[in-house]
């Protein structure tokens, strides 16, 4: 299983930062810089503010895809104990997974005010869960295409630096033949 152990809220938290980030107003000193100049320096802080972005995002759905895996491992859990309920006729959940789902918010039968769970009770938990991780594979899924849009924007910007240095240095070459 992978290492992160914070919850939803937790693992949301890269890309309230960088949505943040995106949507300030970068406020740079262009002091008195030649346009060509000026206009790199602005397009360099925002790249730059994008490839921040950027790795908030991708921390976030590293930290979501780690708590679906973690999900999946306590969803094969719960099938395993499932099938040994039906054999012995009740299985009891383990303490990991008890709080697991407790830290998730995540429903769980409570039949009995106990643990011990018969193939129905299970079949209901595994329903819970499933829903739960199928929940956060969508969250990934819109991240992942929020964080595509952003890459989109930090390369545009990028062909805006290289377009704006291609000018200035054909203005530059084009001044010096008028001098020669």
């Amino acid at each position: 299983m992978s290492n992160f152990n914070g919850t939803v809220t937790q693992a949301n938290q890269p890309i309230k930062d960088a949505d943040a980030l995106l949507s300030n107003r970068l406020n740079i000193n262009t002091g008195n810089l030649p346009i060509d100049k000026a206009a790199f320096k602005v397009a360099i802080a925002y790249v730059t503010s994008y490839k921040t972005a950027i790795e908030k995002y991708i921390t976030a759905v590293n930290n979501k895809h780690s708590l679906i895996e973690q999900g999946g491992f306590y969803l094969s859990e719960m099938q395993r104990l499932k099938i040994a309920s039906e054999k012995n006729g009740l299985s009891a959940m383990t303490g990991p997974m008890v709080t697991f789902l407790n830290r998730h918010g995540i429903k769980f039968d409570r039949t009995g005010s106990d643990y011990d769970h018969n193939s129905k009770e299970w079949q209901v938990n595994i329903e819970y869960l499933n829903n739960w991780i199928k929940g956060r594979s969508n969250e990934v899924e819109t991240d992942v295409i929020k964080l595509n849009d952003i890459i989109n924007k930090q390369n545009q910007l990028l062909q805006s630096s290289t377009t704006i240095l291609k000018k200035a240095h054909e203005v530059l070459e084009s001044l010096i033949k008028t001098l020669t």
